[in-house]
């Protein structure tokens, strides 16, 4: 399992310009294999057994973008593509999600209707809204498949200016809803795997599956 996983990676090709930050990549990647916990950077590295060391590079390894992840998305898609029947459609399904938080400074924090609250009581948490894109793989029996992520991307909603705030504040905010609207996003998301797809010339066409919402 690790040759495998090393050579996902490998495959990945640049995704960090440093060695160093590679290897810190490669040991979190690991660790979000293998956590029992929350995944959280101190969960990871308690997870691969570094808990004992300087935890400062670590945190430092997310304050910059210095990790191409779309590379590695692509890499489980072209593997996953690779193990299809010749002609056989590419089948994806496509969703939003929130990811629960607890510091309002984070980027892309909120309050959100809690899905798993009460039927009789809306209730409302700090979280982060995400889409998410998972590819079918067929396995099993006729029909069976089991999906797995090839996409992961922040899909924050406009932040509502002050009542007092002025008109172009509000208008600024407006065209910013138009912008981040979730089902606009949704298709920017799915644009980018088709521009990505055609590029890589593969021929076997894409179904991609969506609730009611994105339709």
């Amino acid at each position: 399992m690790i040759d495998a996983f090393d050579e996902l990676i490998e495959q990945a090709g640049p995704v960090c310009a440093q060695q160093r930050g590679l290897d810190r990549l490669r040991a979190h990647l690991l660790g979000q294999l293998v956590c029992l916990g929350e995944h959280t950077v101190s969960g990871l590295l308690c997870a691969t057994g570094q808990q004992f060391g300087d935890w400062a590079a670590d945190y430092r390894f997310y304050t910059k973008p210095r990790v191409d992840p779309q590379l590695l998305w692509d890499t489980v898609r072209r593997h996953i593509e690779g193990r299809l029947a010749p002609g056989q459609a590419l089948v994806v399904a496509l969703d939003d999600s929130i990811l629960r938080k607890r510091g309002p400074k984070i980027p892309g924090v909120a309050w959100r209707p809690d899905p798993l609250g009460a039927p009789f009581q809306v209730n409302f948490i700090r979280a982060q809204r995400v889409l998410q894109m998972a590819a079918a793989l067929p396995e099993g029996t006729e029909g069976a498949a089991r999906t797995v992520p090839i996409d992961f991307a922040q899909a924050p909603s406009a932040s509502r200016p002050r009542k007092t705030a002025p008109p172009e504040a509000w208008e600024a905010f407006r065209q910013q809803q138009k912008e981040l609207n979730i089902n606009r996003q949704a298709v920017i998301r799915l644009q980018a795997l088709v521009d990505r797809r055609a590029r890589e010339d593969q021929p076997r066409p894409l179904w991609a599956a969506v609730d009611g919402r994105f339709t």
